[in-house]
């Protein structure tokens, strides 16, 4: 039975010599190598809304193209819903409006080439 306390003190104490740093300078390389979510979130939404802000300019580019007025209507509506959702991303939201705006732009091309090909 002292074996089995001692063993497990001993265990219990490297678990929390595991989990603190030893010295300051540990804690604070732990500090540097911790990751902030948010930080992460807002970074990986901004690049979302670059990266959905060219292919708006694409889209711009289509309606130039296009003679069919009702593709040119459908390409202008999901230009604005691209510039809406290019906005919410810089905003970093990328919750159920964002979403939704995003499946509205798919819902609108898929119309346009619909449009398009008859």
């Amino acid at each position: 039975m002292k074996k089995t306390i001692t063993a497990i003190l001993l265990a219990s104490s490297l678990i929390v010599t595991a989990k603190e740093p030893a010295t300051k300078s540990d804690k604070k390389a732990v500090e540097k190598t911790t990751v902030d979510p948010e930080a992460t979130h807002l970074e990986k939404s901004d690049q979302l809304s670059i990266e959905q802000d060219k292919q708006a300019s694409n889209v711009i580019e289509l309606i130039i193209e296009q003679t069919n007025p009702k593709v040119v209507e459908l390409l202008m509506e999901v230009e604005v819903l691209m510039a809406n959702a290019t906005d919410n991303l810089e905003e970093g939201n990328t919750g159920i409006e964002t979403i939704t705006t995003e499946t509205e732009i798919i819902e609108k091309i898929f119309e346009a080439a619909k449009e398009k090909s008859q």
